[in-house]
């Protein structure tokens, strides 16, 4: 009898370890699957896989380089939550086609990122439409345009570090899922963001995914302050009057770039970069929207129309108003006009463009330049300014484009044109 009883032991064992064994390889076609599908956009690679009897999958020692930021994002351990071992194998047949179906947790520790490369902000100006750039630039910081590798050692920043914990829970309806995020970036303050979506499964574009709930809430952790210290560095100004000068130059670049906010507006964006704290930003329509939707409703306040509220260290801003301008987002094309004929003939001096080689650019300031990026957007404008690193360009007005000054990062460079006369 003992020996029967020590065999069923052993087998129990040997099944155990054979199922972790199991859940390995599955994480490892998972991978693999994330590589064929996504390998144009990131690379991923990791030391070790494993799995606990707490339901998690765990990959230790991860590096992921998303080739739009040109930086790689490292991360001591990632652990996919599955809330208990039998759900975890019941799972496995979701995992390996990327569903995150009986998911409860994603945690990400130790995660850590060299400061070169570039900015979300930058990539998502560049992937959709510059304005994107406009809110969280930096403004009234005298010759510092944006914040580079110099200025976040400047700040005492020597390299991005932060952790990540996702959440998931599904609702009540079958159609709808939970999502709550945590993002600590130690010197560069907080982010937690609360998501109620609709059914989302194959729909890539975030813009175009339903939501039911949004809350976003971002605390400085005195990252404010030390920009603020830059600054009055940089401008000999106090804080406060730091503050204002930044909060009238950023709603006129709003202006500029089709983006109208009012006194509530402006007063709240003041007393943050002055105080510092805690941005709350809340969204619950009546009925499921899109992103898309809402950032195409020109000429009307967002917050009214949508029911958006905006909070500033736990006190509501009261009548705030953002408007996007559809004569700016959708100009109406200009108006053909027929030539005159006249007798006389006029010379016109027709423009032509020559290839112009991107370490020649410095020398044309002032002229007007055809920019192609390796992504495939494509700038025109008057060169404004350049350094080894990047160049401006401001595009012409009569075309509706506004005041925005494009910048463009030389490594993303494919081909400039010079327009002459």
């Amino acid at each position: 009898m003992n020996k029967y009883l020590l065999r069923i032991i052993f087998l129990c064992i040997a099944l155990l370890l054979s199922s972790k064994a199991f859940v390995a390889l599955i994480g490892y076609q998972a991978v693999e699957a994330l590589r064929e599908d996504y390998g144009d956009r990131i690379s991923v690679t990791y030391e070790w896989i494993s799995s606990g009897f707490d339901g998690a999958l765990i990959f230790e020692n991860v590096v992921i380089t998303p080739y739009s930021l040109k930086r790689p994002f490292r991360a001591a351990e990632v652990r996919i939550e599955f809330g208990h071992y039998a759900s975890l194998l019941g799972h496995l047949a979701d995992l390996k086609s990327l569903s995150l179906s009986g998911v409860t947790n994603i945690v990400v520790d130790g995660i850590s990122a060299p400061l070169e490369g570039r900015d979300l902000e930058q990539w998502l100006a560049d992937e959709y439409v510059p304005e994107l750039a406009v809110p969280l630039g930096l403004y009234a910081c005298g010759p510092v345009q944006r914040i580079g590798p110099e200025q976040w050692k400047a700040l005492g920043i020597g390299s991005f570090r932060s952790t990540l914990n996702i959440g998931i829970s599904d609702k009540a309806l079958a159609d709808e899922v939970g999502i709550s995020m945590d993002l600590n970036l130690y010197e560069l303050g907080r982010i937690e963001l609360d998501l109620a979506l609709g059914a989302i499964s194959g729909v890539q574009d975030p813009a175009e995914w339903p939501f039911h709930h949004l809350r976003f809430k971002y605390v400085d952790n005195g990252y404010l302050r030390r920009i603020a210290n830059m600054c009055e560095s940089a401008t000999s100004l106090d804080r406060n009057t730091y503050a204002g000068s930044a909060a009238l130059e950023w709603a006129e670049r709003m202006r500029q770039n089709g983006m109208l906010v009012n006194d509530s507006v402006l007063n709240a964006y003041f007393t943050y970069l002055s105080l510092g704290g805690a941005l709350t930003l809340e969204w619950s329509p009546e009925t499921p929207l899109t992103l898309a939707r809402v950032f195409s409703s020109f000429d009307e306040n967002l917050f009214d129309t949508y029911g958006m509220a905006l909070h500033l260290n736990k006190v509501r801003i009261d009548a705030p108003e953002l408007r996007l301008l559809k004569s700016h987002f959708q100009p109406e094309p200009l108006k053909q006009v027929a030539p005159v004929e006249t007798e006389d003939t006029i010379d016109v001096a027709v423009p032509k463009t020559v290839v112009l080689p991107v370490e020649e650019v410095d020398g044309h300031l002032g002229q007007t330049l055809v920019v192609t990026l390796i992504s495939g957007k494509v700038y025109e404008g008057t060169l404004k300014s350049s350094d080894e690193y990047r160049f401006e360009l401001v595009p012409d007005v009569s075309k509706g484009a506004g005041k925005v000054a494009y910048t463009v990062e030389r490594e993303d460079v494919k081909e400039i044109l010079l327009r002459q006369r």
